[in-house]
């Protein structure tokens, strides 16, 4: 939770809030100013958010995280929640009470006990010295040298450092020394004083430890800060202050009254005290702490009646210039704000600011009186209250407010009423504005005037436009005003322009107007724009940050764009308004100060405008609605650094698994997974986002927020690697993802050995339903070749019962003939009439052979083919030559069939009708295909045979290509370019070989064949 820190009754802050309550005129006080309490954010964690209670000790490691003890034992705090430490299977701690906790730069954590032994804590691994590695056995306090080495000053034994792994005792260390107390400077030099108050020193370099020779009466706990300071606290309640002169101890100024633990001097030079039962107290400056004898300044403290969680136990400055408080009752965090915070009477509300010439300025709201603040000093006028609508002129100082009957000047000069207002009501008046003519131009929200100007004690209605909502003056003189529903209107020498959301006007109600840089600044409740050169353009930030609700923008003196909205105070970068202007698709870069930071409240969205005001020194003054502050741009909090990400834990709904393994392997029933992960941020930890993603799964990057927690569920097995990335809003996101890779092992149904099981009982079983076809599909083809081969027996007998017989009945007839005949040339074509008889008789008979033969090897067919070419060269008078390509291979069934009728068809039809001198059979084996080519040197065929199938012989060509088609091949005439024709036919090599091998390409082989 966040508060306003009190001061002390007899402080200036309290005298403000009694007199401003008492309504007083003429009375002085003090508001609070930079670096004192009211610059801090308080913030109380208590056992309800898990914090410890009645720790003792606290160190930040270099990861970010913050440790402290507790009376339960280790705690870690990442900025947003509190964990108990639990060590590791098969790892413990020495005790449950832990003592001191201490973060070398290096990385890590070491422990003391309130029992023997230390131990060191790395990368969530414990290391335990107890009597090993040269540890003495005793507890310790740590420190560290310059160089990154490990010290520790064992009671007893005197200071120790960690070499190679190793206790090893350094110096020699006096007996007084034996229960000292000892701290490290920033210098590296080790002080300790002794239980008799004597002060010693080991300077860095040097082997021994120095006796100052000085004995502090009392004294028994010191610490150093802030140049050559030594604070030494005593049992008589007091804190005593030294220089370190570098030989001896002066001691400078009156002790401090206060007794409790050493004083923290904070990275800015302020003194923080904790005491034992009266809280916190805040010193100041140490360079403003008198050295002489002159009385301390008062002090600011908080305690647990202001909101402290208990009484104090430990002081602790992390790496970002916190300050952190331990209690017995939980944790406090006191955060630098950049604002320095104005407190007013409960109820205020309704504030307005309105910056001096000098410096100061001019506080109105609803229930109090003006005040002017100047010089650390605010004096309450008798401007009456109601004063919510105020205007400053930066030209001439002259500063402007409407009260709830009247108009007022209240600057340069003595406060004086001015003129009456044309209406009256509580809050009539919603903006003010005064152009080149010294003439002032009011917003009324009255339905009686609307607008009005006063100038010489006149007022005036100068055009009838609505009713403005907010006003200002440009350096040319042209006087703005804008309305709800993205209206603007331009009044300059009495020209009245108009602009519309038709003309790119789109924030929404016009709330604020500034000029700068020759460009109007619009904000809206719907966003941020820019108009120039007669159009507008809108302004974004990064990330699709939203930029509504502004209340009040305005450029600093460095140009740097600030915008007030709800959400807080954004402070955008020039180089980034610059980038923007000159792209409009370039998203800003920004800064925000919320409420966590210390901003002043909600600030109005409809009176009190603007909400944001530029000092003449260059301090933004900020309201909101019941609160106001003030900061200086050049004095902001440094940004925090962000940490790297940080992966805390893989668990299932089993168990939690060890991080630490480089590769870590979860069991099989690992499948929904919750990933734990954080950044710490110790004082923002609400503005840090989150991405991650599951390489492996999801490799895309998931939007997680604020959320710390990523969820998978039903993991398949294989190699992860979760990778997660954060950043602070308005700022890029981390360079390097943290990541941890983790393997998920199978079930025995995701293993390489089961699929490939699957697979090959797949193959098996598609292998045994082809062969299963295959089977069915041979035993069909049997049956077809068994009828065929019925078939074919009958044929053959009938052939050889009539027309073989027939035929050689033919062939005795003509012999008979041939003998009755006396005429020679008669004889002769008897004779010849008789002998191609006997061939048609061979032919039949060879073809009743083939009829009852079931298998026809490729060499009986191709001599058959030859037989037939020589025969019809030597009938014909014909050349006539075969070529063979490859190696003959066995030819099935259907080639004999189909494929040797239709290439002896071809043949035939060249002899007999191509007139042809010479004839060739080509048959080449290939490997896919089986190719057999006619060609002749005869008249060649008609291309309209071939295209219309129109001339017909004993077979035609239509039935060549049936034949060739029943084979799954074609066939194919050319006409040659020369003369002739070339008969081509292609046939699947699958299709007619015969067993399970294919030929390869052989010798060419050529058999030319004459004519007898």
């Amino acid at each position: 939770m966040s508060m306003k820190l009190l001061c002390q009754c007899a402080s200036r802050l309290v005298a403000i809030v009694l007199l401003l309550a008492l309504s007083t005129s003429c009375n002085a006080f003090a508001l609070s100013f930079p670096w004192s309490l009211n610059r801090y954010q308080h913030t109380s964690f208590t056992k309800r958010d898990g914090a410890p209670r009645a720790a003792t000790s606290l160190a930040q490691t270099s990861d970010g995280y913050l440790w402290s003890n507790g009376e339960t034992g280790l705690y870690r705090f990442d900025g947003q929640h509190f964990q108990h430490f639990s060590p590791r299977q098969g790892e413990k701690l020495l005790g449950k009470q832990v003592w001191e906790v201490f973060a070398p730069k290096t990385g890590g954590l070491w422990i003391s006990y309130n029992v023997p032994g230390i131990s060191f804590i790395n990368h969530g691994h414990i290391t335990n010295y107890e009597t090993n590695a040269g540890w003495p056995g005793t507890s310790g306090q740590f420190l560290q040298d310059r160089q990154g080495n490990i010290m520790a000053f064992a009671a007893g034994h005197g200071l120790m450092k960690l070499i190679d792994g190793a206790w090893k005792q350094v110096g020699e260390v006096p007996p007084s020394l034996d229960s000292a107390n000892v701290f490290q400077d920033a210098s590296f030099n080790i002080w300790a004083i002794g239980r008799d108050g004597d002060m010693f020193v080991l300077r860095e370099g040097e082997p021994r430890f120095r006796d100052l020779e000085l004995k502090i009466k009392g004294g028994f706990k010191l610490g150093t800060g802030g140049g050559h300071a030594v604070f030494i606290m005593t049992r008589d309640h007091e804190i005593r202050r030294f220089i370190d002169n570098g030989g001896h101890l002066s001691e400078v100024g009156v002790p401090i009254p206060l007794y409790g633990s050493r004083p923290l001097v904070d990275q800015r030079g302020n003194v923080w005290i904790g005491t034992e039962n009266d809280g916190v107290h805040f010193l100041g400056a140490l360079s403003s702490l008198p050295l002489g004898d002159q009385p301390l300044p008062p002090d600011e403290k908080i305690n647990h009646s202001q909101g402290l969680t208990g009484n104090y136990s430990s002081l602790f400055e992390d790496h970002a210039g916190d300050i952190w408080v331990t209690t017995e009752g939980g944790v406090d965090r006191f955060t630098p704000s950049a604002f320095s915070q104005l407190t007013f009477p409960t109820g205020t509300s309704m504030i307005s600011i309105a910056p001096g010439k000098q410096g100061d300025v001019w506080i109105g709201s609803e229930n109090l009186k003006v005040i002017h603040y100047a010089q650390e000093t605010a004096i309450q006028t008798d401007v009456p209250w109601m004063a919510i609508s105020t205007y400053s002129d930066p030209s001439d100082g002259a500063i402007f407010a409407a009260t709830v009957d009247d108009l007022w000047q209240l600057a340069p000069g003595t406060p004086t009423k001015i003129a009456e207002l044309p209406v009256h009501g509580g809050g009539v008046v919603s903006a003010i504005t005064r152009d080149l003519n010294d003439k002032l131009w009011l917003s009324f929200r009255s339905d009686k005037v609307q607008l009005a100007t006063f100038k010489h004690g006149i007022w005036e209605e100068p055009v009838s436009i609505g009713k403005p909502t907010s006003l200002t003056t440009d350096p040319s003189g042209t006087v703005w005003a804008g309305f709800p529903k993205n209206r603007l209107v331009s009044i300059h020498e009495g020209a009245v322009k108009q602009y519309l959301e038709s003309d790119g006007l789109s924030v929404g109600v016009v709330k604020v107007i500034d000029s700068h840089g020759g460009r109007l600044w619009l904000g809206g409740d719907a966003g941020l724009q820019v108009f120039s050169a007669g159009s507008f353009r809108a302004l974004h930030l990064v990330n699709n940050h939203a930029l509504t609700d502004i209340s009040g923008l305005l450029f600093d003196n460095d140009d740097n764009l600030w915008v007030h909205t709800i959400q807080g105070l954004f402070r955008i970068p020039n180089d980034a308004v610059r980038h923007a202007l000159s792209d409009p698709a370039i998203a800003m870069p920004y800064r925000l100060f919320d409420s966590d930071s210390g901003a002043p409240g909600i600030p109005a969205q409809t009176f009190s405008l603007p909400t944001l005001r530029l000092g003449s020194d260059g301090r933004l003054w900020i309201t909101g609605q019941t609160a106001a502050a003030w900061l200086d741009p050049h004095e902001l909090p440094r940004e925090a650094t962000l940490a790297q990400p940080v992966i805390e834990r893989i668990s299932d709904s089993q168990r939690d698994y060890d991080l630490a393994d480089s590769r870590l392997k979860l069991p099989k029933e690992a499948r929904d997974l919750q990933i734990d992960y954080t950044t710490p941020e110790l004082a923002f930890p609400s503005r840090v986002r989150f991405q991650y993603r599951l390489n492996g799964f999801d490799d895309k990057w998931q939007e997680a927020g604020s959320r710390r927690q990523a969820f998978y569920s039903h993991l398949p097995a294989g190699n992860f690697t979760f990778e997660v990335r954060s950043k602070i809003d308005g700022r890029a996101w981390t360079d390097r993802p943290t990541f941890i890779s983790f393997n998920v092992a199978p079930k025995y149904f995701e293993t390489w050995w089961f699929r490939f099981a699957i697979v090959l009982v797949f193959v098996a079983a598609l292998w045994g339903l082809i062969r299963l076809q295959i089977r069915s599909a041979t035993s069909r083809v049997r049956y077809r070749i068994q009828i065929r081969s019925d078939e074919r027996e009958a044929i053959a007998r009938d052939l050889h019962d009539t027309f073989l017989q027939s035929t050689q009945a033919l062939i005795l007839q003509l012999d008979t003939l041939s003998l009755d005949v006396a005429d020679p040339e008669l004889k002769k074509r008897i004779a010849l009439l008789a002998q191609m008889s006997s061939d048609v008789l061979v032919e039949g008979r060879d073809k009743v052979r083939f009829l009852r033969s079931l298998r026809q090897t490729a060499d009986d067919e191709v001599a058959k083919l030859v037989r037939l070419g020589v025969g019809m060269s030597s009938q014909y008078g014909n050349n006539f030559t075969t070529k063979i390509y490859g190696s003959p291979h066995t030819l099935n069934q259907l080639a004999s069939d189909e494929l040797f009728p239709l290439v002896s068809e071809l043949l035939i039809n060249a002899f007999r009708h191509a007139r042809a001198t010479s004839i060739m059979l080509s048959l080449s084996f290939g490997f896919w295909k089986f190719v057999v080519t006619v060609s002749d040197n005869g008249i060649g065929i008609d291309p309209a045979v071939v295209s219309e199938r129109a001339k017909e012989g004993h077979w035609g060509i239509k039935g060549a290509e049936e034949r060739a088609a029943r084979l799954g091949g074609s066939v194919k005439f050319h006409h040659l370019n020369t003369r002739g024709t070339k008969a081509v036919v292609t046939v699947p090599s699958r299709r007619i070989y015969s067993g399970k091998n294919k030929p390869g390409v052989g010798p060419q082989e050529t058999m030319p064949h004459a004519p007898p």
